[in-house]
């Protein structure tokens, strides 16, 4: 397998786990609160702990590697 394919499927393979770590991560935002409604008053602050940081951090670093990745694909076009 030569380089070109190798990044190529590593760029697939990073996309899906970015997909998957997004639809993980939970939503700060009630669909209540979008049209008025909720409890929260809007000042309430929001720490992130424990796995859902992991995810977190997690995703901004498969996003950092992704352009990355296809910064290194535009070295190697397509043949």
């Amino acid at each position: 397998m030569e380089l070109q394919q190798s990044l190529q499927l590593a760029d697939i393979i990073l996309s899906v786990l970015i997909i998957a770590l997004i639809l993980l991560q939970r939503s700060g935002a009630d669909v209540g609160s979008a049209f008025g409604g909720g409890d929260n008053s809007g000042n309430v602050t929001y720490t992130r702990r424990g796995f859902e940081q992991v995810l977190f951090v997690a995703s901004i670093i498969a996003g950092v590697l992704f352009v990355l990745l296809n910064l290194a694909l535009l070295k190697y076009p397509l043949a």
